[in-house]
């Protein structure tokens, strides 16, 4: 009976399915192939390695913060998997914060691209260049009605200060001298974060991540230690990206895969998406103990009639279906 339900399963998303992607799913089971396979085809990169990108979304994120009447809550930052890039923690710093933390699983080598970063951040912020809007980066969902470089937050006396000589020089060399599991400093970045909770207890005002929280396999724990490591009143923001990210030839195709197809394609592949709809995000940081300041959705025409939805997934609202994207803006209660 199990297996004519999971021929049945394999038959209806036939049409649906990547099979790039369940083959990369497939290779992932046979130890060492898909490490070989990664070797080949490489992991691609971030886009916090782009300068523009790391400039257009911390800026989004204070405007945004200003208009709720919140930016005091900026001081002390860190960011959840910022892969191998400080870019928007750099921007975070010489915009005003007074320190950027990076909580990552793995230990990566920043110095590579992080003075250049660095020096780009820099021209584009001394510059007041105006914010990259949606033309250059669609996929922050974040959107801003005015993207003009904010001197309502930055005026001249600050703006000034900001961009003085010496505190950029100081800034510099404080890149350069970043330890991995240090804090206290400027920057730091700590690894695995997760196992370092106590540490990092009451730590910051403002926990934000970009495209992360797609990826974790437990949501709802993350966000019970993102409580944690929070001041009291701290401020969490989450850009997450619904789409279907390469798994099915429909951008949400991934909801009409029964949990049989899903365990094919995702194989023993540690980052693929997890399914997690806007809604429920919502409920995990309730359950976490975050009050919802604000979210919003991105929302795109479905290309996947109700009908499709596998049954393990029937209980996903139709707006939760056509959200391509969405933000969260929470605070601990």
């Amino acid at each position: 009976m199990h297996v004519l339900k999971h021929i049945s399963s394999l038959y209806k998303t036939a049409v649906l399915v990547d099979y790039k992607s369940l083959l990369r799913g497939l290779i992932s089971m046979v130890p060492g192939l898909y490490l070989l396979y990664k070797q080949i085809h490489g992991d691609g990169r971030h886009s916090s390695a782009s300068a523009r990108f790391c400039y257009s979304f911390w800026l989004r994120l204070l405007v945004k913060l200003h208009e709720e009447n919140l930016m005091w809550k900026r001081n002390d930052v860190a960011e959840l998997g910022c892969a191998d890039s400080l870019g928007i923690g750099i921007v975070a710093v010489i915009s005003g914060s007074n320190s950027y933390t990076a909580l990552e699983l793995r230990s990566f080598d920043f110095r590579a691209n992080s003075i250049q970063l660095f020096d780009e951040i820099v021209e584009l912020f001394a510059s007041k260049a105006k914010i990259p809007d949606d033309s250059e980066f669609p996929k922050i969902s974040l959107k801003l009605s005015d993207y003009a470089f904010p001197t309502g937050i930055f005026p001249p006396q600050i703006h000034g200060a900001l961009c003085d000589t010496a505190r950029l020089a100081a800034i510099r060399k404080q890149i350069e001298s970043i330890s991995d599991g240090e804090t206290g400093n400027t920057f730091n970045y700590v690894a695995p974060w997760d196992a370092k909770v106590n540490a990092l207890r009451g730590r910051f005002d403002l926990i934000f991540s970009r495209a992360v929280m797609e990826h974790v396999a437990e949501a709802d724990k993350v966000y019970s230690r993102l409580h944690d490591c929070l001041k009291l009143s701290g401020l969490m923001f989450h850009d997450i990206e619904y789409n279907s990210h390469h798994t099915s030839k429909h951008w949400n195709g991934h909801w009409a895969f029964s949990n049989f197809v899903w365990k094919l394609i995702k194989g023993k592949r540690p980052m693929i998406i997890n399914r997690i709809p806007h809604s429920i995000h919502a409920k995990m940081m309730a359950l976490s103990g975050f009050k919802l300041i604000d979210d919003f959705r991105v929302i795109k025409e479905s290309s996947l009639t109700r009908e499709l939805v596998a049954y393990e997934n029937g209980d996903i609202s139709a707006e939760d279906l056509s959200s391509y994207g969405g933000w969260f803006l929470a605070e601990k209660n």
